[in-house]
């Protein structure tokens, strides 16, 4: 590392170390995510440009932001106004889903809470959630080689299978989609598609008898996305088509707590020299 000029301000050494530390751990068109932890000493080291605020305006230092947006006066099917409540989950596309929730489990101390596998009725994908806090992940895996499909698999479950398999092999286990709870899809969509965003799923209503939640999903850079996720009356542990899981692993017990908020901010990263493509 280069050394700083002594006329830069003492604590510019811990911004260009978090800096470098992004740089280190996470591989081009991937995301860091890291915690907001009340009781650590670090947070405000890491607290640099949220992509929420790349996509609603100027980031709040409180720790549940609500920003509200303006839409376009024209659309007569949604309220004028839509509420950005913070994220709701992050996606990742990997080669075991249901290893990888054990390893969140017994080293990061997240707990396995809801699936959806063979054991549930899906027979292309397995996808298994954990959480800590307000801090939610879901690993999601292919079941099958895409020429392995059984003949009576739906469209969309080959297109997704698909999809995973594309991904793994271009970025590994990485995230692919980052998602944010609001309180109105339609209204938060619209203003984004206003404003030059791509559309990857207009918005969809899916439920189960735990009640209703509306999706829409829109691109962002490389092949990476964001979901809107209103789920105000669900009552289920996840979302609809997936089980809660109640399971502690027994390493557990011989570990010390760990104890995370929420999600704090996510970090896209680009390659040499394209920050200024990504960005425009």
């Amino acid at each position: 590392m280069r050394r700083w000029n002594k006329s830069v301000p003492g604590n510019i050494s811990y911004i260009k170390w978090a800096i470098y530390r992004i740089r280190d751990l996470v591989i081009y068109n991937q995301l860091a995510i890291y915690f907001y932890n009340i009781s650590s000493p670090y947070t405000q080291l890491l607290t640099l440009c949220p992509i929420s605020s790349l996509l609603f305006g100027p980031y709040s230092k409180d720790m549940s932001p609500s920003v509200t947006l303006k839409i376009s006066p024209n659309l007569q099917d949604s309220p004028s106004t839509g509420e950005y409540r913070g994220y709701d989950h992050a996606t990742f596309y990997v080669g075991n889903a249901k290893q990888a929730a054990s390893w969140y489990s017994a080293r990061m101390g997240f707990r396995i809470v809801a699936q959806k596998s063979l054991e549930t009725g899906s027979r292309a994908v397995a996808s298994w959630v954990v959480a800590n806090g307000q801090a939610r992940f879901v690993f999601m895996s292919p079941l099958r080689a895409i020429a392995n499909l059984e003949h009576n698999t739906s469209e969309h479950d080959r297109k997704l299978v698909a999809e995973i398999h594309k991904h793994l092999e271009q970025h590994g286990d990485a995230v692919k989609d980052v998602a944010f709870e609001v309180d109105d899809v339609r209204a938060i969509y619209s203003n984004a598609i206003a404003q030059g965003a791509a559309s990857v799923k207009a918005p969809e209503c899916i439920q189960d008898e735990n009640g209703s939640v509306y999706l829409a999903t829109i691109k962002t850079y490389g092949d990476t996305t964001h979901t809107f996720v209103e789920r105000q009356t669900y009552t289920g542990v996840f979302l609809p088509g997936y089980r809660a899981v109640d399971y502690e692993d027994p390493i557990e017990q011989f570990l010390p707590k760990i104890n995370i908020d929420v999600i704090d901010h996510c970090v896209g990263n680009q390659d040499w020299y394209e920050m200024d493509n990504a960005c425009n």
